[in-house]
């Protein structure tokens, strides 16, 4: 039974991060798109265009380690899945923790390709 509520917790906690980095992903695409507008307006001077376009052009740094921390935690959990996945074959004492290992490489992998997958995502918006 624990292991079931650490499981739904696991999945809690997945979903609530990514809600919450669709959320932050949303709110900068609207705020770029209203810089874009000011952009265009013509009463806009000089000054205020190239200030507005170096806003446009930075990425957010916190975004960006955000995702790299995401990336890092998916890779050790894969790896250390996979360390107790095989020590559970080798080591009778260990037997049960192959399924906590399986999960944890499939909760890794998960990790792992969240980044790649938003970067994705964002690439197809921007085309389409």
């Amino acid at each position: 039974m624990s292991d079931l509520l650490m499981l739904l917790g696991l999945i809690f906690a997945f979903a609530l991060v990514r809600g919450m980095l669709d959320h932050r992903a949303k709110e900068r695409f609207e705020r770029i798109r209203v810089l874009e507008a000011a952009i265009q307006n013509p009463a806009v001077d000089r000054a205020t265009v190239h200030a507005i376009a170096q806003q446009i052009g930075q990425t957010p740094i916190s975004a960006a380690r955000w995702m790299a921390f995401v990336l890092a935690i998916g890779w050790l959990g894969m790896f250390v899945g996979a360390a107790c996945w095989i020590a559970s074959n080798y080591n009778e004492a260990m037997h049960e923790y192959a399924a906590a290992g399986i999960v944890l490489c499939l909760v890794g992998f998960a990790f792992v390709t969240y980044p790649f997958a938003l970067r994705e995502l964002e690439v197809r918006r921007k085309e389409a």
